[in-house]
Protein backbone atom coordinates (compact mmCIF):
# COMPACT_ATOMS: atom_id res chain seq x y z
CA UNK A 1 0.00 0.00 0.00
CA UNK A 2 2.11 -0.49 -2.12
CA UNK A 3 2.06 0.37 -5.61
CA UNK A 4 1.92 4.02 -5.01
CA UNK A 5 5.87 5.26 -4.50
CA UNK A 6 5.73 8.80 -3.76
CA UNK A 7 5.37 9.71 0.22
CA UNK A 8 3.22 12.39 0.68
CA UNK A 9 2.81 15.19 3.31
CA UNK A 10 0.25 16.41 5.92
CA UNK A 11 1.34 20.35 6.00
CA UNK A 12 0.74 22.47 9.11
CA UNK A 13 1.19 26.19 8.43
CA UNK A 14 2.20 28.97 11.14
CA UNK A 15 0.37 31.83 9.52
CA UNK A 16 2.74 34.75 11.54
CA UNK A 17 0.73 37.76 12.59
CA UNK A 18 3.39 40.86 12.46
CA UNK A 19 2.99 43.95 14.27
CA UNK A 20 5.82 46.98 14.76
CA UNK A 21 5.52 47.04 18.38
CA UNK A 22 7.09 44.90 20.92
CA UNK A 23 8.09 45.38 24.53
CA UNK A 24 11.36 44.33 26.62
CA UNK A 25 11.46 41.54 27.96
CA UNK A 26 13.04 39.78 31.17
CA UNK A 27 15.72 37.63 30.67
CA UNK A 28 14.13 33.91 29.83
CA UNK A 29 14.84 31.83 32.83
CA UNK A 30 15.95 28.02 32.45
CA UNK A 31 16.54 24.45 33.29
CA UNK A 32 17.71 20.88 31.79
CA UNK A 33 14.56 20.40 29.95
CA UNK A 34 12.03 23.42 29.11
CA UNK A 35 12.46 27.04 28.54
CA UNK A 36 10.56 29.72 29.60
CA UNK A 37 10.50 32.45 27.61
CA UNK A 38 8.06 35.87 28.14
CA UNK A 39 5.69 36.00 24.84
CA UNK A 40 5.09 39.04 22.93
CA UNK A 41 1.38 38.94 23.55
CA UNK A 42 0.64 41.35 20.22
CA UNK A 43 2.71 39.03 17.81
CA UNK A 44 0.20 35.87 18.09
CA UNK A 45 1.37 32.70 16.33
CA UNK A 46 -2.35 31.65 14.23
CA UNK A 47 -2.58 27.87 12.86
CA UNK A 48 -4.36 26.81 10.13
CA UNK A 49 -3.96 23.30 8.83
CA UNK A 50 -4.57 22.64 4.89
CA UNK A 51 -5.02 19.03 4.42
CA UNK A 52 -7.10 18.81 1.45
CA UNK A 53 -6.21 16.89 -1.31
CA UNK A 54 -2.36 16.23 -2.63
CA UNK A 55 -0.68 17.53 0.32
CA UNK A 56 -2.33 14.97 2.72
CA UNK A 57 -0.23 12.32 4.82
CA UNK A 58 -3.48 10.19 5.71
CA UNK A 59 -4.57 8.20 8.55
CA UNK A 60 -5.16 4.93 9.66
CA UNK A 61 -8.38 5.07 9.73
CA UNK A 62 -8.61 6.56 6.29
CA UNK A 63 -7.13 8.82 3.42
CA UNK A 64 -8.57 12.74 5.18
CA UNK A 65 -8.88 14.40 8.42
CA UNK A 66 -12.26 13.96 10.52
CA UNK A 67 -13.73 16.17 12.69
CA UNK A 68 -12.11 15.77 16.46
CA UNK A 69 -8.87 14.61 15.20
CA UNK A 70 -6.35 16.30 17.02
CA UNK A 71 -2.80 16.75 17.32
CA UNK A 72 -0.10 18.60 19.73
CA UNK A 73 2.35 20.88 18.77
CA UNK A 74 5.22 22.41 20.69
CA UNK A 75 7.47 25.40 20.54
CA UNK A 76 11.04 24.77 20.52
CA UNK A 77 14.30 27.19 21.42
CA UNK A 78 16.43 24.28 21.26
CA UNK A 79 14.15 23.31 24.51
CA UNK A 80 10.68 23.29 25.09
CA UNK A 81 9.33 26.47 25.01
CA UNK A 82 7.38 26.25 28.92
CA UNK A 83 4.67 28.55 28.13
CA UNK A 84 3.87 26.42 25.03
CA UNK A 85 3.92 22.71 25.19
CA UNK A 86 1.81 20.25 23.92
CA UNK A 87 -0.67 22.84 22.80
CA UNK A 88 -3.88 21.21 20.79
CA UNK A 89 -5.28 21.72 17.90
CA UNK A 90 -8.57 20.09 16.71
CA UNK A 91 -10.01 19.30 13.46
CA UNK A 92 -13.31 20.31 12.20
CA UNK A 93 -15.81 18.59 9.73
CA UNK A 94 -13.16 20.62 6.80
CA UNK A 95 -10.73 19.21 8.04
CA UNK A 96 -9.05 22.56 9.56
CA UNK A 97 -7.21 23.08 12.91
CA UNK A 98 -7.72 25.60 15.14
CA UNK A 99 -6.45 26.14 18.66
CA UNK A 100 -8.96 24.40 21.89
CA UNK A 101 -6.46 25.88 24.36
CA UNK A 102 -5.82 29.59 23.57
CA UNK A 103 -3.06 31.05 20.72
CA UNK A 104 0.20 31.38 21.06
CA UNK A 105 2.48 33.79 20.95
CA UNK A 106 6.41 34.65 19.32
CA UNK A 107 8.82 35.76 21.63
CA UNK A 108 8.86 39.68 22.74
CA UNK A 109 12.44 39.88 22.34
CA UNK A 110 12.25 38.13 18.50
CA UNK A 111 14.58 35.05 19.18
CA UNK A 112 14.06 32.34 16.83
CA UNK A 113 11.69 29.04 18.01
CA UNK A 114 10.68 26.21 15.70
CA UNK A 115 7.84 23.88 16.26
CA UNK A 116 7.49 19.84 16.77
CA UNK A 117 4.18 18.15 16.40
CA UNK A 118 2.52 14.86 16.72
CA UNK A 119 -0.74 12.40 16.65
CA UNK A 120 -2.19 11.50 17.87
CA UNK A 121 -2.86 14.26 20.80
CA UNK A 122 -2.54 12.75 24.24
CA UNK A 123 -3.42 14.67 27.67
CA UNK A 124 -0.79 12.99 29.98
CA UNK A 125 2.66 13.16 28.26
CA UNK A 126 5.02 12.73 30.55
CA UNK A 127 8.48 14.79 30.13
CA UNK A 128 6.82 15.01 26.67
CA UNK A 129 6.19 11.27 26.05
CA UNK A 130 3.88 8.79 26.29
CA UNK A 131 3.28 4.89 26.21
CA UNK A 132 2.52 3.25 23.35
CA UNK A 133 0.55 -0.48 22.84
CA UNK A 134 0.59 -1.85 19.99
CA UNK A 135 -1.52 -5.46 20.73
CA UNK A 136 -4.61 -4.52 20.25
CA UNK A 137 -4.50 -2.89 16.68
CA UNK A 138 -8.73 -2.49 16.45
CA UNK A 139 -8.29 1.35 16.25
CA UNK A 140 -5.80 1.76 13.94
CA UNK A 141 -5.93 5.80 14.42
CA UNK A 142 -4.83 5.94 18.19
CA UNK A 143 -1.49 3.68 17.27
CA UNK A 144 -0.92 5.64 14.05
CA UNK A 145 2.02 7.93 15.18
CA UNK A 146 3.01 11.09 13.02
CA UNK A 147 5.19 13.99 13.64
CA UNK A 148 7.05 16.77 11.74
CA UNK A 149 9.53 19.05 13.34
CA UNK A 150 10.83 22.80 12.26
CA UNK A 151 14.47 24.09 12.58
CA UNK A 152 14.91 26.82 14.96
CA UNK A 153 14.45 29.62 12.27
CA UNK A 154 11.08 31.21 13.01
CA UNK A 155 10.21 34.62 15.19
CA UNK A 156 7.87 37.34 15.45
CA UNK A 157 9.80 39.41 12.57
CA UNK A 158 9.27 36.51 9.62
CA UNK A 159 7.67 36.47 6.71
CA UNK A 160 5.68 33.69 4.93
CA UNK A 161 4.47 30.12 6.54
CA UNK A 162 5.86 27.61 8.57
CA UNK A 163 5.92 24.05 6.85
CA UNK A 164 5.43 21.46 9.27
CA UNK A 165 5.83 17.85 7.41
CA UNK A 166 4.29 15.27 9.34
CA UNK A 167 5.53 11.43 8.51
CA UNK A 168 4.43 8.11 9.80
CA UNK A 169 6.44 7.08 12.17
CA UNK A 170 5.80 3.55 12.51
CA UNK A 171 6.01 0.47 9.66
CA UNK A 172 2.76 -1.28 8.84
CA UNK A 173 2.44 -4.99 7.45
CA UNK A 174 -0.35 -5.97 5.01
CA UNK A 175 -1.19 -9.64 4.74
CA UNK A 176 -3.10 -10.26 2.15
CA UNK A 177 -4.58 -14.28 2.48
CA UNK A 178 -5.66 -16.56 -0.34
CA UNK A 179 -7.26 -20.01 0.08
CA UNK A 180 -5.11 -22.53 -1.24
CA UNK A 181 -6.14 -26.57 -1.98
CA UNK A 182 -8.24 -27.55 0.54
CA UNK A 183 -9.63 -24.41 1.42
CA UNK A 184 -12.12 -22.00 -0.20
CA UNK A 185 -12.49 -17.99 0.89
CA UNK A 186 -15.65 -18.70 3.10
CA UNK A 187 -12.91 -21.56 5.02
CA UNK A 188 -10.86 -18.45 6.10
CA UNK A 189 -13.85 -16.01 6.97
CA UNK A 190 -13.85 -15.60 10.79
CA UNK A 191 -10.08 -16.64 11.18
CA UNK A 192 -7.89 -15.22 13.57
CA UNK A 193 -4.35 -13.77 13.30
CA UNK A 194 -1.55 -13.20 15.60
CA UNK A 195 2.09 -11.92 14.94
CA UNK A 196 4.57 -12.81 17.87
CA UNK A 197 8.05 -11.99 17.55
CA UNK A 198 7.89 -8.47 17.17
CA UNK A 199 8.12 -5.86 20.54
CA UNK A 200 4.24 -5.15 20.64
CA UNK A 201 5.15 -1.62 23.69
CA UNK A 202 7.46 1.62 23.66
CA UNK A 203 7.46 5.10 24.38
CA UNK A 204 7.14 7.82 22.08
CA UNK A 205 8.78 11.01 23.03
CA UNK A 206 6.77 14.01 21.46
CA UNK A 207 9.26 16.38 20.94
CA UNK A 208 11.89 14.39 19.69
CA UNK A 209 9.89 11.82 17.20
CA UNK A 210 11.95 8.83 19.17
CA UNK A 211 10.81 5.84 20.35
CA UNK A 212 12.53 4.10 23.13
CA UNK A 213 11.87 1.37 26.04
CA UNK A 214 11.00 -1.00 23.83
CA UNK A 215 9.98 -4.47 25.03
CA UNK A 216 7.65 -7.17 24.10
CA UNK A 217 4.40 -7.51 25.89
CA UNK A 218 1.94 -10.03 24.23
CA UNK A 219 1.08 -11.14 20.26
CA UNK A 220 -0.04 -8.77 17.87
CA UNK A 221 -3.86 -8.96 16.92
CA UNK A 222 -4.26 -7.08 13.31
CA UNK A 223 -6.44 -5.06 12.13
CA UNK A 224 -9.15 -6.70 9.93
CA UNK A 225 -9.93 -4.51 6.92
CA UNK A 226 -11.84 -7.16 4.96
CA UNK A 227 -12.62 -10.79 7.01
CA UNK A 228 -10.60 -13.65 5.94
CA UNK A 229 -9.02 -11.81 3.04
CA UNK A 230 -6.52 -8.82 4.59
CA UNK A 231 -5.44 -7.88 7.64
CA UNK A 232 -3.26 -5.11 8.42
CA UNK A 233 -0.66 -4.62 11.43
CA UNK A 234 1.16 -1.20 12.24
CA UNK A 235 4.49 -2.21 14.05
CA UNK A 236 7.38 -0.86 15.82
CA UNK A 237 10.34 0.28 13.12
CA UNK A 238 13.14 -2.30 13.52
CA UNK A 239 15.44 -5.11 11.70
CA UNK A 240 13.81 -8.77 12.38
CA UNK A 241 16.32 -11.44 12.29
CA UNK A 242 15.22 -14.36 10.12
CA UNK A 243 12.24 -16.76 11.36
CA UNK A 244 11.78 -14.55 14.31
CA UNK A 245 8.78 -12.80 13.39
CA UNK A 246 5.75 -15.78 13.45
CA UNK A 247 2.31 -15.23 11.91
CA UNK A 248 0.11 -17.73 13.32
CA UNK A 249 -3.67 -17.83 11.31
CA UNK A 250 -5.91 -20.07 12.92
CA UNK A 251 -8.14 -21.80 10.80
CA UNK A 252 -11.08 -23.99 12.26
CA UNK A 253 -9.20 -24.63 15.49
CA UNK A 254 -6.33 -25.79 13.16
CA UNK A 255 -2.92 -23.49 13.07
CA UNK A 256 -1.02 -22.67 10.08
CA UNK A 257 2.29 -20.79 11.04
CA UNK A 258 4.26 -18.27 8.88
CA UNK A 259 8.00 -17.42 9.61
CA UNK A 260 8.75 -14.51 8.01
CA UNK A 261 12.31 -13.75 6.68
CA UNK A 262 14.83 -10.89 7.51
CA UNK A 263 12.77 -7.78 7.32
CA UNK A 264 13.99 -4.40 7.63
CA UNK A 265 10.67 -2.80 8.84
CA UNK A 266 11.96 1.19 8.23
CA UNK A 267 9.31 3.76 9.59
CA UNK A 268 6.73 5.63 7.11
CA UNK A 269 7.25 2.00 4.81
CA UNK A 270 4.21 -0.73 4.26
CA UNK A 271 5.43 -4.12 3.51
CA UNK A 272 2.63 -6.23 1.77
CA UNK A 273 2.34 -10.21 1.27
CA UNK A 274 0.45 -12.53 -0.15
CA UNK A 275 -0.16 -15.73 2.02
CA UNK A 276 -1.62 -18.39 0.55
CA UNK A 277 -2.90 -20.79 3.21
CA UNK A 278 -3.72 -24.63 1.81
CA UNK A 279 -4.28 -27.97 4.12
CA UNK A 280 -0.18 -28.57 3.31
CA UNK A 281 1.08 -25.53 4.56
CA UNK A 282 1.63 -21.87 3.96
CA UNK A 283 3.15 -20.15 1.00
CA UNK A 284 4.28 -16.62 1.05
CA UNK A 285 5.42 -13.78 -0.93
CA UNK A 286 6.47 -10.46 -1.16
CA UNK A 287 4.15 -8.05 -3.24
CA UNK A 288 5.52 -4.82 -2.55
CA UNK A 289 7.75 -3.16 -0.09
CA UNK A 290 6.77 1.14 -0.77
CA UNK A 291 6.90 4.07 1.24
CA UNK A 292 3.59 4.12 3.73
CA UNK A 293 1.24 6.00 1.74
CA UNK A 294 -2.60 6.10 0.30
CA UNK A 295 -2.87 9.32 -1.12
CA UNK A 296 -1.78 10.96 -4.17
CA UNK A 297 1.71 12.25 -4.61
CA UNK A 298 2.62 16.22 -3.77
CA UNK A 299 1.02 18.62 -6.55
CA UNK A 300 4.14 20.82 -7.46
CA UNK A 301 6.56 17.36 -7.58
CA UNK A 302 6.89 18.28 -11.55
CA UNK A 303 9.29 15.53 -12.07
CA UNK A 304 6.21 13.07 -12.91
CA UNK A 305 5.48 12.16 -16.32
CA UNK A 306 2.46 13.64 -18.11
CA UNK A 307 -0.16 11.11 -18.73
CA UNK A 308 -3.24 10.50 -21.46
CA UNK A 309 -5.64 8.53 -21.66
CA UNK A 310 -4.84 4.99 -22.62
CA UNK A 311 -1.50 5.82 -21.20
CA UNK A 312 0.28 2.23 -19.10
CA UNK A 313 0.81 3.42 -15.63
CA UNK A 314 3.15 3.95 -14.02
CA UNK A 315 5.22 3.95 -17.21
CA UNK A 316 3.45 5.52 -19.90
CA UNK A 317 5.25 4.03 -22.83
CA UNK A 318 5.90 0.52 -20.80
CA UNK A 319 3.37 -1.89 -21.21
CA UNK A 320 5.37 -4.62 -19.41
CA UNK A 321 5.55 -2.40 -16.27
CA UNK A 322 1.99 -1.36 -16.40
CA UNK A 323 -0.43 -2.32 -13.22
CA UNK A 324 -3.61 -0.54 -14.30
CA UNK A 325 -4.31 2.00 -17.68
CA UNK A 326 -4.84 5.31 -17.79
CA UNK A 327 -8.77 6.44 -18.09
CA UNK A 328 -9.28 10.02 -16.03
CA UNK A 329 -6.97 12.98 -15.96
CA UNK A 330 -6.35 15.73 -13.45
CA UNK A 331 -3.81 18.31 -12.03
CA UNK A 332 -1.90 19.13 -15.95
CA UNK A 333 -2.27 15.59 -16.56
CA UNK A 334 0.29 14.68 -13.44
CA UNK A 335 -2.91 12.89 -11.73
CA UNK A 336 -5.85 10.95 -12.37
CA UNK A 337 -7.48 7.65 -12.71
CA UNK A 338 -6.62 3.98 -13.69
CA UNK A 339 -8.37 1.21 -14.19
CA UNK A 340 -6.78 -2.62 -13.28
CA UNK A 341 -5.56 -5.20 -15.92
CA UNK A 342 -7.91 -7.67 -15.01
CA UNK A 343 -11.43 -8.16 -13.91
CA UNK A 344 -13.84 -10.48 -11.32
CA UNK A 345 -16.23 -12.53 -12.32
CA UNK A 346 -19.79 -13.14 -11.04
CA UNK A 347 -19.12 -11.08 -7.79
CA UNK A 348 -21.99 -10.32 -5.55
CA UNK A 349 -22.05 -6.37 -3.92
CA UNK A 350 -22.92 -7.88 -0.89
CA UNK A 351 -24.21 -11.54 0.25
CA UNK A 352 -26.69 -9.96 2.48
CA UNK A 353 -28.94 -6.73 2.32
CA UNK A 354 -27.77 -4.17 4.00
CA UNK A 355 -27.81 -0.36 4.37
CA UNK A 356 -24.06 0.40 4.34
CA UNK A 357 -23.72 4.28 3.73
CA UNK A 358 -21.64 3.77 0.18
CA UNK A 359 -24.34 6.45 -1.50
CA UNK A 360 -21.25 8.42 -3.24
CA UNK A 361 -21.99 9.05 -6.96
CA UNK A 362 -18.54 10.24 -7.79
CA UNK A 363 -15.92 8.32 -5.24
CA UNK A 364 -15.62 5.07 -5.02
CA UNK A 365 -12.86 4.87 -2.48
CA UNK A 366 -15.24 6.78 0.05
CA UNK A 367 -17.70 3.74 -0.85
CA UNK A 368 -15.02 0.80 -0.34
CA UNK A 369 -14.05 3.36 2.63
CA UNK A 370 -17.70 3.09 4.15
CA UNK A 371 -17.82 -0.65 3.55
CA UNK A 372 -14.67 -1.32 5.79
CA UNK A 373 -16.29 1.06 8.38
CA UNK A 374 -19.50 -1.07 8.09
CA UNK A 375 -17.27 -4.20 8.93
CA UNK A 376 -15.72 -2.32 12.01
CA UNK A 377 -18.43 -1.87 13.34
CA UNK A 378 -20.80 -4.55 12.83
CA UNK A 379 -18.18 -7.32 13.88
CA UNK A 380 -20.77 -9.86 14.53
CA UNK A 381 -22.41 -9.21 11.19
CA UNK A 382 -22.35 -12.25 8.96
CA UNK A 383 -22.48 -10.42 5.53
CA UNK A 384 -19.21 -10.28 3.49
CA UNK A 385 -18.79 -8.01 0.54
CA UNK A 386 -17.12 -10.21 -2.35
CA UNK A 387 -17.13 -7.71 -5.19
CA UNK A 388 -15.26 -5.03 -2.61
CA UNK A 389 -12.96 -7.65 -1.34
CA UNK A 390 -11.43 -8.97 -4.67
CA UNK A 391 -10.70 -4.77 -5.40
CA UNK A 392 -9.52 -4.45 -1.83
CA UNK A 393 -7.13 -7.44 -2.22
CA UNK A 394 -5.28 -5.87 -5.30
CA UNK A 395 -3.32 -3.96 -2.59
CA UNK A 396 -3.57 0.12 -1.32
CA UNK A 397 -6.08 2.49 -2.96
CA UNK A 398 -7.81 -0.34 -5.27
CA UNK A 399 -10.78 0.64 -4.94
CA UNK A 400 -14.87 -0.47 -6.40
CA UNK A 401 -15.42 2.68 -8.72
CA UNK A 402 -18.62 4.37 -8.48
CA UNK A 403 -21.58 4.93 -10.48
CA UNK A 404 -20.36 7.87 -12.16
CA UNK A 405 -16.75 6.75 -12.68
CA UNK A 406 -18.05 3.63 -14.20
CA UNK A 407 -19.43 5.72 -16.36
CA UNK A 408 -16.26 7.48 -17.36
CA UNK A 409 -14.77 4.75 -17.61
CA UNK A 410 -16.89 3.75 -19.88
CA UNK A 411 -16.71 7.14 -22.65
CA UNK A 412 -13.40 5.65 -22.05
CA UNK A 413 -13.90 2.00 -22.77
CA UNK A 414 -12.40 1.97 -26.75
CA UNK A 415 -8.32 4.11 -25.80
CA UNK A 416 -8.24 1.81 -22.51
CA UNK A 417 -8.69 -1.51 -24.66
CA UNK A 418 -6.33 -0.36 -27.00
CA UNK A 419 -4.10 -0.25 -24.14
CA UNK A 420 -4.85 -3.71 -22.66
CA UNK A 421 -4.56 -4.96 -25.97
CA UNK A 422 -0.66 -3.96 -25.49
CA UNK A 423 -0.23 -5.97 -22.20
CA UNK A 424 0.26 -9.61 -22.17
CA UNK A 425 -2.22 -11.51 -19.84
CA UNK A 426 -4.52 -7.90 -19.85
CA UNK A 427 -7.85 -8.59 -19.78
CA UNK A 428 -10.28 -6.08 -22.01
CA UNK A 429 -12.93 -4.32 -20.68
CA UNK A 430 -16.02 -6.41 -22.29
CA UNK A 431 -19.63 -5.51 -23.30
CA UNK A 432 -21.66 -6.66 -20.22
CA UNK A 433 -22.27 -5.48 -17.13
CA UNK A 434 -20.10 -3.64 -14.73
CA UNK A 435 -20.92 -3.26 -11.08
CA UNK A 436 -20.50 -0.37 -8.92
CA UNK A 437 -19.86 0.44 -5.45
CA UNK A 438 -22.74 2.71 -5.13
CA UNK A 439 -25.57 1.67 -2.98
CA UNK A 440 -29.14 2.45 -4.67
CA UNK A 441 -30.55 4.31 -1.60
CA UNK A 442 -33.06 4.14 0.37
CA UNK A 443 -33.15 0.35 -0.99
CA UNK A 444 -30.92 -1.69 1.36
CA UNK A 445 -31.20 -4.34 -1.28
CA UNK A 446 -30.38 -3.13 -4.60
CA UNK A 447 -27.04 -0.79 -6.54
CA UNK A 448 -25.68 1.20 -9.40
CA UNK A 449 -24.45 -1.61 -12.44
CA UNK A 450 -22.95 0.51 -15.98
CA UNK A 451 -23.71 -1.71 -18.87
CA UNK A 452 -20.57 -1.53 -21.28
CA UNK A 453 -22.67 -2.43 -24.90
CA UNK A 454 -24.30 0.99 -24.80
CA UNK A 455 -23.52 2.70 -21.09
CA UNK A 456 -27.06 2.45 -20.01
CA UNK A 457 -27.26 3.15 -15.97
CA UNK A 458 -29.68 0.87 -14.08
CA UNK A 459 -29.48 -0.83 -10.72
CA UNK A 460 -29.90 -4.53 -9.37
CA UNK A 461 -29.80 -6.80 -6.57
CA UNK A 462 -26.81 -7.07 -4.52
CA UNK A 463 -27.01 -11.03 -4.60
CA UNK A 464 -26.61 -10.69 -8.34
CA UNK A 465 -23.62 -12.16 -9.76
CA UNK A 466 -21.99 -9.26 -12.06
CA UNK A 467 -18.70 -8.15 -13.08
CA UNK A 468 -16.07 -5.47 -11.73
CA UNK A 469 -13.00 -3.78 -12.25
CA UNK A 470 -11.28 -2.23 -9.87
CA UNK A 471 -9.61 1.44 -9.80
CA UNK A 472 -7.08 3.60 -8.49
CA UNK A 473 -5.83 6.99 -8.43
CA UNK A 474 -2.31 8.54 -9.00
Amino acid sequence: MKIHKIQTLCVVNVVETQLIASLLMLAAVSCSKEKEILPDTAAAVRFSVAIAGNNATTRAAGTQWTAGDKIGIHMTDGMVVTAYQNMPYTADANGNFTATAGDMYYPANGSMVGFTAYYPYNTALQNGSFAVDLTDQSNPETIDLLYASTMAQHSKLSTGSVTLPFRHVMSKLVLKTVAGAGFTATDLAGMSVSITGLNSAATFNTVSGELTDRAMHAPIVPYIEMDGSHYEAIVLPAAIAAQSMKVTFTVNGNHYVWYAPALSLAPATLHEWTITISHTGITATATNIAPWDTTSPIVNDDTRPVYKIGDYYPDPANSATAIGVVFSISNGSKNGKIVSLDEGQNLQWSTESCVTGAISDFDGEANTNAIKEYKQNNPTSTVTFPAFAWCINKGARWYLPSKNELVELYGKKQAVNNALAGIAGATQLYSGWYRSSTEYAPYSNLAWLIYFSNGNIDYDYKLAFINVRAVSKF
